[in-house]
């Protein structure tokens, strides 16, 4: 079995795990994925580069945590003295005492999204395995003491990776979209949106991209965006939905939505076909057999 079918196999399992809640382990399935792709191209080159560029990017990612940690149980310490701790040595000089405690996580993120894009080496099942990772991200919490919305800017890190590793990959443009904007990064927002459609017109991200062109005050840009959301089939148009599913893609513009003042989510997990054009419906066991992303995956161009 090629080392491809393997990593798609420990996606497949990754989001039917994630539909039954069980997202720590659903995460352990999508690294599993990643290592396998970095263990595969290092054995062909000769090299670590893919695996320690795997294992860099998860380690500043986790550690970026530590730098918002807060309150009465958890006092900010210093940043070199948090640094000084860490495996990663992405801050050095003068940073470790300029730089505020909000950048600093930043700047890890920033190293992260450029190891783990490197990792997944160009293949699609990695950018997939990033994508699971992202939306786990989402619905798991950062941990006890750290502040803020951490776990949110992990998963736009995540998306942000995928998108890069496999710049087709329209879902994560999408859901990257989702979560800048309400950073109010608008206009980076409107731009992966419009990314997005170029590469697969779904009327979940059209009437996301009204709702951004409307908020920049692009109010014929906005009209028109809509109107495109309207003009698909009733069956592919948003209804009522939570924020985060784990769907068939071909039920992607089917589920999920958002009032005119807020933006919806892509639902994606595993392919089962018997569910193409039906309502929003769970994986189940039975569709593990099948390969996940079917037609998703196809769409995604190394």
């Amino acid at each position: 079995m090629s080392a491809v079918r393997r990593a798609d196999d420990r996606v497949r399992a990754g989001f039917d795990r994630a539909a039954r809640g069980a997202h720590y382990s659903a995460r352990a399935e999508f690294v599993g994925a990643l290592r396998i792709i970095a263990a595969a191209y290092d054995a062909d080159q000769k090299s670590q580069r893919f695996t320690q560029s795997l294992s860099a990017g998860l380690a500043a990612l986790r550690e970026s945590r530590d730098f918002l940690r807060g309150g009465p149980d958890h006092p900010e310490l210093p940043i070199a003295r948090i640094a000084a701790a860490h495996e990663s040595r992405i801050l050095a000089g003068s940073e470790l005492h300029d730089i505020g405690h909000e950048a600093a996580a930043q700047r890890y993120r920033e190293f992260a999204v450029g190891q783990l894009a490197g990792c997944a080496a160009g293949e699609p099942v990695g950018s997939l395995a990033l994508f699971g990772l992202a939306k786990v991200a989402q619905v798991t919490s950062s941990g006890p003491g750290i502040h803020g919305s951490e776990h949110i800017d992990r998963a736009a890190a995540l998306y942000r990776a995928a998108l890069v590793a496999n710049p087709t990959n329209f879902c994560a443009a999408n859901e990257l979209a989702v979560l800048i904007s309400q950073r109010g990064h608008l206009e980076e927002a409107r731009d992966l949106l419009i990314h997005s459609v170029k590469i697969s017109p779904q009327a979940t991200t059209w009437h996301n991209l009204s709702t951004v062109h409307a908020r920049l005050g692009e109010v014929r840009l906005a009209e028109q965006a809509k109107a495109q959301a309207e003009s698909l089939p009733p069956a592919q148009k948003p209804n009522s939905a939570p924020a985060v599913e784990w769907v068939d893609p071909q039920a992607f513009s089917q589920t999920n939505s958002a009032t005119d003042a807020t933006l919806a989510t892509v639902p994606v997990a595993q392919t089962n076909p018997a569910a193409a054009g039906q309502a929003t419906r769970q994986p189940t066991a039975n569709s593990a057999r099948k390969p996940p992303f079917d037609s998703f995956r196809r769409s995604l161009r190394r």
